[in-house]
C-alpha cells in the first residue's frame, strides 16, 4: 500500500504540476496581450505626436518660404513700376512730340 501512495502522489504532484503551467502560460498570454495592446497604444501616440511636430515644422517651413518669397518679390516689382514709369514717360514725351509737329504743321 505504501507504493500506491507514492505513486498517487507523484501523478497528483505531476498534475499540479500540469495546472500550475497551464496556468502560467494563460498568464503569460494575458500579459503578453496587454503588453501588446500597451505598445500600440505607445505607438500611436508616438506617431500622432511626430505627425503634429511635422506639421508644426512644415508650416513653420512655410511662413518663412512666404516671408523670403516676398522679400525677393519686392525688388522685382519696384523694378517693375520703375520700367512702367519710363515707359509712360515715354510714351508721353513722344505724344507731346506727335502733337507739336502737327500743331506747327496746321500753324504753318
Amino acid at each position: 500500500m505504501g507504493g500506491e501512495n507514492l505513486v498517487k502522489d507523484a501523478i497528483k504532484v505531476v498534475k499540479d504540476a500540469e495546472r500550475e503551467a497551464s496556468e502560467n502560460i494563460a498568464k503569460a498570454i494575458e500579459q503578453s496581450k496587454l503588453n501588446r495592446a500597451e505598445i500600440e497604444t505607445k505607438a500611436l501616440e508616438n506617431y500622432n505626436d511626430i505627425i503634429s511636430k511635422a506639421k508644426v515644422e512644415a508650416e513653420k517651413i512655410l511662413n518663412q518660404a512666404k516671408v523670403e518669397a516676398e522679400a525677393q518679390a519686392v525688388p522685382i516689382m519696384e523694378e517693375g513700376e520703375s520700367k512702367k514709369r519710363s515707359y509712360l514717360e515715354l510714351g508721353t514725351t513722344k505724344l507731346e512730340k506727335a502733337v507739336n509737329v502737327i500743331v506747327e504743321r496746321i500753324v504753318n
